[in-house]
């Protein structure tokens, strides 16, 4: 009995130790450019550990929250709790995945964290954005392509950034007929589905150090 008990209590260990395993959830067009910024603080991995990088990001989460709730009284009526639960969602893979960049060392590359801030901080900033009408990447995305990605190695980012990619202008209230479908193959959708987490780790290049060792 008492080795038992020491089995159940050694696999509770072990199965506390291990990561939280990648789940999906959904990304609405709304909430995306919170998501990337919040992520961009994240994924920055300048404080020295996990849990420093989530107090560093703390305040911005914060308010980052206190937009969301106002960005999703504009943009959304009928959908308007499904919207904030996956935005939750989103916040919690991008913690589960800045420890697993952490845990295997595999940071996310910069270009990727400089996009996601340009991206989310650029729309934010648009009068359409603020007064519900609109979520426009038209001139924004190029740009944030051109100062980031174009800068650096894009093999190793390619497949991250064709995740994170965001093309096209959606309004409102038309928005709301397109649902998860979009109007044209290069169109913002309004919702998308992102699987295996908000980074996908299969899309993480390892660090040049370790790939030269192999």
């Amino acid at each position: 009995m008492t080795r038992a008990f020491a089995i159940i209590l050694a696999l509770a260990a072990t199965l506390s130790a291990a990561p939280a395993a990648a789940r999906d959830f959904t990304v609405y067009a709304s909430t995306a450019p919170i998501l990337y910024r919040y992520a961009a603080c994240m994924f920055d991995g300048d404080a020295p550990s996990y849990e420093a990088q989530l107090d560093k990001c703390a305040p911005m989460k914060q308010r980052l929250e206190a937009e969301a709730d106002a960005a999703i009284d504009r943009f959304h009526v009928i959908e308007r709790y499904d919207v904030d639960v996956e935005l939750r969602n989103g916040f919690r893979e991008i913690r589960n995945d800045t420890k697993q960049t952490r845990r295997q060392n595999r940071p996310v590359p910069s270009e990727i964290v400089a996009y996601l801030e340009c991206m989310g901080k650029g729309v934010m900033a648009t009068a359409d954005y603020k007064n519900g009408d609109a979520i426009d990447y038209i001139g924004i995305e190029q740009p944030c392509y051109d100062a980031t990605i174009a800068t650096g190695n894009v093999d190793d980012t390619r497949q991250l950034y064709l995740r994170f990619q965001q093309v096209g202008r959606l309004t409102w209230p038309a928005a709301r007929q397109a649902r998860f479908a979009s109007n044209a193959g290069n169109q913002l959708r309004f919702a998308r589905r992102f699987e295996r987490s908000f980074l996908n780790m299969g899309f993480v290049p390892h660090d040049l150090d370790e790939r030269s060792s192999q």
